[in-house]
C-alpha cells in the first residue's frame, strides 16, 4: 500500500498528518499498515512502558519513548516507529533539536497487534540490530510471549514464568513476563 514515493526523513517529517502507529517511511516510500493496534497492544504497550519508566527514570539512565519517529538509515531514509524504546543518557540529542532521533536505540519494544505480518517483524528486527540497537524485544500479547533479540545471538523465547532481562542495556531491570500481561482486572 505505497502512497508516497522517495522522501527523505524531514520531508516525511512535514507531512500534515501523521498517523504513527500504522505509518512509516522504508528507504524513502511511505507505508501505511491496516489495522491499527488494538486493545491487549495499547495495554501492554502501557505495562511495559510503566514498569520501564520506574526502573529508567530514578536512576536517570536516559530516556523511555513511546511511538516516536527514528531515523534508522540515509540515503534513502528509513524512519520506523517502534511501539517503544529506550535510549541511553549519553547518546540523546536536545529536546526539539530535530524531528526524529538519528540512530538506533540501545532497547526497542515491538508489540503483535492485528495488523502485523511475521515478515514485518522479522525486518524491523533485523532493521533494529543491524543499525545498532544492543536489544530488542518482540512482545505478543495473544500468547503472552516475549521474544528476545540481540546483536548475533539466537532469538530466545520467554513466557509468562519467565524472567525479562534488561541485559547490559539495562543493568538491573528485570521482570516477570507475565508481569507485561497480567494486571488487567480479570486476567488469568
Amino acid at each position: 500500500m505505497t502512497i508516497i514515493e522517495k522522501l527523505t526523513a524531514e520531508e516525511y517529517a512535514r507531512l500534515p498528518v501523521h498517523n504513527y502507529n500504522r505509518e512509516e517511511l522504508i528507504r524513502g516510500t511511505l507505508y501505511v499498515r491496516e489495522p491499527g493496534p488494538g486493545c491487549a497492544h495499547g495495554y501492554v504497550d502501557a505495562q511495559i512502558g510503566y514498569l520501564l519508566l520506574s526502573f529508567v527514570v530514578p536512576r536517570r539512565l536516559g530516556v523511555i519513548m513511546h511511538n516516536a519517529g527514528i531515523v534508522f538509515e540515509r540515503k534513502p531514509d528509513t524512519v520506523c516507529i517502534p511501539d517503544i524504546f529506550f535510549v541511553q543518557a549519553s547518546r540523546l540529542p536536545l529536546p526539539d533539536e530535530q524531528p526524529y532521533l538519528d540512530g538506533a536505540p540501545d532497547l526497542a519494544v515491538e508489540i503483535w497487534s492485528p495488523g502485523n505480518k511475521k515478515k514485518d517483524m522479522a525486518e524491523h528486527v533485523a532493521l533494529y540490530l543491524r543499525t545498532g540497537s544492543r536489544l530488542v524485544w518482540v512482545v505478543d500479547p495473544q500468547r503472552r510471549t516475549v521474544t528476545v533479540h540481540r546483536p548475533n545471538h539466537d532469538p530466545l523465547a520467554l513466557g509468562a514464568d519467565d524472567q525479562l532481562s534488561g541485559e547490559d542495556v539495562l543493568p538491573g531491570f528485570e521482570c516477570r513476563v507475565a508481569d507485561l500481561f497480567d494486571q488487567w482486572p480479570g486476567s488469568r
